[in-house]
């Protein structure tokens, strides 16, 4: 009943196929989230979800050892979104990056301060966008109603950026070590750059 209701809430027609949609997910709430907006967004019927959901779940794990910090529903839910989303330019760095600060609020202009900054070697060789569409209005916008639009975050109306926990995970994981070190590096030098304060420097005391 709660499922059906779920379902119900996000205006997805009724049929059989949901039911046994929402057991594969493991009637978790996340994945179901997941599960919903990329139907949504692809005006796509359960039926072809479930099947696209098998197949992307026995792609996965048919040669990794499924993940022990998080079902695997949830990382393969991810996936299937994180693959749509991130044909928007820009869209799969914007999370990455996102996935190595606060979860409970991203303010935008924080993000938008990446364009000022020095890049590794690894972020540079490979194919990065932010700096190009943090300094676009237009261009940061599609990102993030890329991501939105399939539950990898969520904004506030003032722009704030928010993330499940667990779409962190999943993304820190699905990245490997190398990947994922540049960008803890690129965060880190973000959050120094805006909240610099130095207990020798008078100056960057607060008032």
């Amino acid at each position: 009943a709660e499922a059906t209701a779920f379902w119900q809430e996000r205006k997805l027609p009724n049929m059989p196929e949901l039911a046994t949609l929402a057991k594969e997910l493991g009637y978790l709430p996340l994945a179901m989230e997941q599960a919903a907006a990329f139907m949504q967004v692809q005006q796509l019927p359960a039926a072809d979800y479930l099947r696209w959901f098998r197949e992307a779940r026995d792609s996965l794990w048919a040669e990794e050892e499924a993940p022990t910090d998080y079902p695997k529903t949830v990382a393969t839910t991810w996936q299937i979104g994180f693959e749509h989303a991130r044909q928007r330019k820009g869209a799969a760095e914007l999370l990455n990056l996102c996935c190595f600060l606060d979860p409970d609020g991203i303010p935008l202009d924080l993000i938008k301060q990446v364009a000022t900054l020095e890049k590794s070697d690894f972020l540079k060789k490979s194919d990065f966008w932010l700096d190009e569409v943090v300094a676009d209005e237009r261009q940061l916008r599609l990102a993030l109603t890329a991501l939105r639009d399939y539950s990898l975050l969520r904004q506030a109306e003032d722009g704030t950026i928010t993330l499940h926990r667990l779409v962190q995970t999943v993304a820190r994981d699905r990245m490997g070590h190398e990947r994922a070190r540049a960008w803890v590096e690129l965060a880190v030098d973000l959050l120094r750059k805006v909240y610099r304060h130095d207990q020798h420097d008078m100056s960057t005391w607060e008032a």
